[in-house]
């Protein structure tokens, strides 16, 4: 099946570009990469500096391309 705005959260998240739009935690805000690892409640991804950071999915807005 294909990925679509509609069915995103059936799908596999990993290996898609990711883009932080709004967290509880400002400090997460704006961040991008690529998600390298999901679980029920948090997102994993790799920064173009080469950093792995842990995001809770509770209270976060998010674009994934």
């Amino acid at each position: 099946m294909k990925r679509t705005p509609r069915n995103i959260a059936y799908h596999e998240l990993i290996g898609l570009n990711i883009i932080v739009l709004s967290h509880a935690d400002r400090g997460l805000c704006g961040r991008r990469g690529i998600i390298v690892d999901e679980t029920m409640n948090t997102l994993k991804i790799l920064s173009k500096d080469g950093k792995e950071v842990v995001i809770p999915k509770q209270y976060g807005v998010f674009r994934i391309e």
